[in-house]
């Protein structure tokens, strides 16, 4: 709120001074714009950190109960487990298989069946 009362201050105090104004603006909307870029590609980066971390997870878990890791992402994703209570539950969630298999960036996930390792290939997070 004081940002704004500043900057009003400032427009009537320059009232006629086009210049002055529309550079208020400028830097005012490019300091807004990085912000939201910022915070987009922190909740891209959250959500992309979750996603790995249960699709590994869900590879560790196909591996202790069945003895193997999954060929592949469909083995996976259609293979279910028994809980305690005697329910079946995918190992995978629902989102992740929805979006076949697509990080939050539009880049396909990779499984490599030999290490039983999900990695994904959009640059800059390729070795997370």
């Amino acid at each position: 709120m004081g940002l704004y009362i500043i900057v009003v201050n400032k427009i009537r105090r320059y009232k006629n001074d086009w210049i002055v104004i529309a550079g208020i603006l400028l830097v005012l909307s490019s300091i807004y714009g990085t912000m939201i870029y910022e915070q987009r590609m922190r909740l891209h980066e959250e959500a992309l950190i979750s996603e790995l971390r249960s699709l590994r997870i869900a590879v560790a878990a196909f591996h202790i109960i069945n003895g193997r890791n999954p060929r592949d992402f469909n083995e996976l994703s259609a293979a279910v487990m028994k809980t305690a209570d005697n329910k079946e539950r995918r190992f995978l969630p629902s989102n992740i298989i929805k979006r076949d298999f697509m990080d939050v960036f539009g880049n396909p996930y990779v499984y490599d069946p030999s290490i039983g390792w999900v990695r994904c290939t959009t640059s800059d997070y390729s070795d997370w």
